[in-house]
């Protein structure tokens, strides 16, 4: 890549694609690609139950590489056949073979341990404002009403005594403190990665929630993309409602996995579940040409809402969406939305990749014409969307500690879950 990226080892190269995020974006997965892939394959090759995971390629193969990835990940078999599971609208065949990872295999699988699982945006940024102000004596300029950052040095600054990972890491390309975890998520173009220990607390709170209500409770997760998340959610609430039986002296012993026995009152006389299992329905416009995993309602937020969270809906609508597109916000159709009763965001928040950073997450740093002053705080505070609507927001921590995504790293766990709950 050096020779195509800065010919002349200058900061004036890096100038001429700095800023097109497109390139950054291809640049970033090459890099980690070549320097990661081939601990990638040798994690893949020791743990085979990733091997069944639900992050299968499309058969779009770019390269021997990926095509290695996609034979690791489905247990062999060529790309034609892989073609021909993707050709099913509904993703059966793939649905029936897809097994979520456990955290614990994730972190040893990736050499993830000594990886945080906090969110510290600042750290992050760290290597750049490193490499810019100490090698290159240039400085890191904040983008006012972003969370962008980007250095600015002398046209004419050597770059010559610079490893490729720092020139990248100072253009913007966050490639410090990677791993082979973000090549399978750039390969994949995976940007939440499902565990069972993430799955199991998502239903375990939403079956929680359910119980508020005596009659049916609806998930209805918007931009579905390929289903996977309903999928396991359904399958996840099913196990959680389950009852963990508890043995009689001498009979073999069943693992509750941690678990108090769940009391017999709280399920149904007829059933051997806890109370009405939520129905769980994804949805997508397909805008993005997603090949679905998993059944995936066709139709666009708004007609989502209109359908299954209407003024007339006597159910308890909970509306699930993860990694909203950057600088939109569908939060406020789902808030004006008579049915729902709240809203989970799943991804990066406040200040990251998801959703609009005041419109959808109520950061009033990023408010149009933003005042620090005390007295602007105190009145944008009272106008933040989600409040003026009646809603309340709660950070569901015990969620996020358990979240992997595309743009972790070493220094910083990114990705949260937010409830949104009316009042």
């Amino acid at each position: 890549l050096r020779p195509i990226l800065i010919p002349n080892e200058q900061w004036s190269d890096v100038r001429r694609w700095q800023f097109n995020l497109r390139f950054i974006k291809w640049a970033r997965s090459e890099f980690l690609v070549a320097k990661y892939g081939p601990s990638l394959y040798e994690a893949l090759d020791v743990y085979p139950q990733l091997h069944h995971g639900p992050y299968t390629s499309s058969p779009k193969l770019r390269s021997t590489a990926k095509h290695k990835i996609v034979q690791l990940l489905t247990g062999g078999g060529t790309s034609s056949r892989l073609s021909n599971r993707h050709k099913s609208s509904t993703g059966t065949a793939m649905e029936n073979r897809m097994v979520l990872p456990s955290s614990s295999t994730i972190l040893k699988a990736f050499d993830m341990k000594q990886w945080t699982r906090h969110k510290n945006v600042n750290a992050d940024w760290t290597p750049m404002e490193e490499i810019c102000k100490e090698s290159l004596g240039g400085q890191v300029i904040d983008v006012p009403g972003s969370s962008i950052r980007f250095a600015d040095v002398p046209p004419n600054t050597d770059l010559s005594l610079l490893s490729m990972e720092e020139v990248l890491e100072v253009a913007g390309g966050h490639v410090h403190s990677r791993g082979p975890f973000n090549v399978l998520c750039e390969e994949h173009d995976i940007y939440e990665f499902w565990t069972k220990e993430y799955m199991a607390a998502l239903a375990s709170y939403i079956l929680e929630r359910s119980k508020t209500c005596s009659g049916e409770t609806i998930v209805l997760e918007v931009g579905a993309g390929d289903g996977v998340l309903s999928h396991f959610l359904r399958t996840f609430l099913d196990l959680e409602a389950t009852p963990q039986v508890i043995p009689k002296q001498g009979a073999r012993k069943v693992r509750t996995h941690g678990k108090k026995p769940l009391l017999s009152s709280a399920r149904d006389k007829n059933s051997s579940t806890i109370g009405n299992i939520p129905r769980v329905i994804a949805t997508d416009d397909g805008s993005w040409n997603i090949t679905p995993k998993a059944p995936v309602e066709n139709m666009s937020v708004k007609e989502a809402l209109a359908k299954y969270a209407g003024e007339d809906s006597q159910n308890q609508v909970l509306v699930l969406c993860s990694w909203m597109p950057m600088g939109d916000d569908w939060t406020s159709e789902i808030r004006a939305a008579k049915g729902v009763d709240e809203y989970i965001l799943i991804g990066e928040c406040d200040d990251g990749n998801c959703g609009d950073n005041w419109r959808t997450w109520g950061n009033i740093e990023f408010f149009p014409d933003y005042d620090d002053s005390d007295v602007a705080n105190t009145i944008l505070r009272k106008d933040i969307p989600y409040a003026v609507d009646g809603f309340k927001r709660k950070n569901l921590n015990n969620l996020s500690k358990l979240q992997f995504s595309r743009f972790d790293s070493a220094l910083s766990s990114n990705s949260k879950t937010v409830s949104f709950r009316r009042r």
